[in-house]
């Protein structure tokens, strides 16, 4: 028997079903407190800026715009940094550091960064002067320790007048001070001197001084009296990649060395390597060498001093003919693909000691 339901009845059982259901409550997400903190950091996790005032190019408006920036897109705060890099005068007037006008700017721009819940320090070293500037008195500037030296005979007193101290303002010894970043080369007769005494001293010497070896780069031969002294230096070819600069040092019998110091005036800078490396090599016959050492050049004012034993294995190397090659960085005949044809500049002294 087959039973038959009625059309209007099943329609009623199903909507009561649906209605009779019971109805689940929404929870909410607990937030994230890891993405919140991302998307709304707090003071102390903003990251903060340079704020470089180039050259007195500076005006209360530039920094209310870029203060409003700074805030605007989330920066935490900034240090000023006064820099110069040759920029030029861009604005109607420039304030130059530290005068009137540019403490009122400093001021101002205190005040707004203060207002905008900005941190704001600034630089103690304006231009990488390391804390300098015309104010600070010669006597008070950053100094070194120079000195000069005279082998004498012991063993009795002795009456003598000492060589004069080096008096140059420059980074070591009587070298002059090389240019700024993107700056000229300074007037080493125009900049500040001050120096004094600290004493001298007499030690024992148990070995005699190197004699005077021949040294020649090229086809000219270099006055090696005037490269043995801390100071004074000699002109050397243009360095290219094709021929690199070959200076011969020749003793007449074969010498100990224990050091050697390099200094190439400009050969590298504060932003980038020099573009050669010196190989030190060694010869008793003028045909057979031997590489004893790479000396890389660095920013001591670009001197580099090898002290290590030549060769390793020993405790001095004995040569006649010791060769220094200032090579394109990379190697003697120049295989380095980044090597630029018009820098280094030429190689203006070399000084072995």
């Amino acid at each position: 028997m087959t039973a038959h339901l009625p059309v209007r009845a099943f329609k009623a059982i199903l909507l009561a079903s649906v209605f009779l259901m019971p109805v689940s409550p929404v929870v909410a997400a607990e937030p994230d407190a890891v993405a919140a903190g991302f998307a709304n950091p707090p003071q102390s996790a903003r990251p903060r800026v340079w704020w470089h005032w180039m050259n007195g190019n500076i005006t209360k408006e530039g920094i209310q715009k870029d203060l409003d920036w700074m805030a605007r897109v989330g920066i935490g705060g900034a240090q000023t940094f006064d820099v110069n890099l040759m920029t030029p005068q861009v604005v109607e007037k420039r304030l130059a550091y530290m005068t009137p006008e540019w403490d009122d700017a400093f001021r101002f721009a205190a005040s707004t960064a203060d207002q905008k819940g900005l941190e704001l320090g600034i630089a103690a070293s304006p231009g990488w002067s390391e804390s300098g500037g015309p104010w600070v008195k010669p006597a008070d500037g950053m100094k070194k320790v120079v000195w000069s030296e005279t082998v004498v005979s012991g063993g009795k007193a002795l009456k003598l007048q000492l060589p004069a101290l080096p008096r140059m303002t420059g980074p070591y010894q009587a070298m002059p001070k090389q240019a700024e970043i993107m700056g000229p080369v300074p007037d080493p007769d125009a900049a500040p001197k001050f120096g004094g005494e600290i004493g001298v001293y007499a030690y024992p010497v148990n070995e005699n001084a190197l004699p005077l070896p021949v040294i020649r780069a090229g086809d000219s031969t270099l006055d090696a009296k005037a490269l043995s002294e801390v100071g004074t230096g000699a002109e050397l070819p243009s360095l290219s990649v094709e021929k690199p600069v070959v200076i011969n040092i020749d003793y007449k019998t074969p010498q100990t060395l224990r050091s050697l110091t390099l200094y190439f005036p400009g050969a590298a800078s504060t932003f980038d390597r020099a573009n050669y490396t010196p190989v030190l090599e060694a010869s008793t016959d003028g045909q057979a060498w031997r590489k004893v050492a790479d000396i890389p050049l660095s920013l001591v004012r670009f001197c580099r001093r090898h002290r290590q034993p030549f060769p390793p294995r020993a405790d001095t190397e004995t040569s006649r003919r010791p060769t220094v090659v200032p090579a394109p960085a990379g190697g003697r005949h120049g295989a380095h693909e980044g090597f630029r044809q018009a820098w280094p500049p030429p190689c203006r002294s070399a000084q072995p000691v």
